[in-house]
């Protein structure tokens, strides 16, 4: 009978990484999170996050972290989020996937994060890899950062 015994480097005992892998925090067994960039790269994201989710046995939720202004009400925001109008709901539907839309309407999305999506959850992110920093780029380092797990889905790739 082999017995399998794993190794941690003193970094990782230093650090409180566990030897089981059970008693490590993984990635959350809730929905695949897509954040919404522009209506082009989301749906791109849509299309990978569908098929993670199939294999996950879990749901895709769109969210859209909506900043508004600290003059405007909360309460109040003007005018619809683009995941809100019929031309994007069409074409989420036209992609055959039944996704659930929310949408965040926030002083700071940076902050809101928390609130709004669970633990260690898998996060899709349409975007374009280029040499300087774009708003893809910016919200996978931030949630990166925050513990979650982010999929970049370059417009290549897709």
């Amino acid at each position: 009978m082999a017995q399998i015994i794993e190794l941690i480097p003193k970094a990782h005992e230093r650090a409180g990484f566990s030897a089981c892998p059970s008693e490590q925090t993984g990635i959350g067994l809730g929905d695949v999170y897509v954040i919404f960039t522009s209506i082009d790269e989301t749906l791109r994201a849509v299309r990978v996050a569908r098929r993670l989710a199939r294999a996950m046995r879990s749901g895709v939720t769109i969210v859209h972290f909506r900043p508004i202004g600290f003059g405007a009400p909360l309460e109040e925001p003007a005018g619809l989020s683009p995941v809100e109008t019929d031309a994007f709901k069409a074409r989420l539907e036209a992609e055959d996937c039944d996704a659930r839309i929310r949408v965040c309407v926030c002083r700071d999305a940076r902050q809101a994060i928390p609130s709004v999506l669970q633990e260690h959850s898998l996060i899709v992110i349409g975007g374009r890899r280029r040499w300087w920093p774009t708003p893809s780029d910016r919200w996978r380092r931030t949630l990166e950062g925050q513990g979650y797990l982010v999929v970049l889905v370059d417009e290549t790739l897709a």
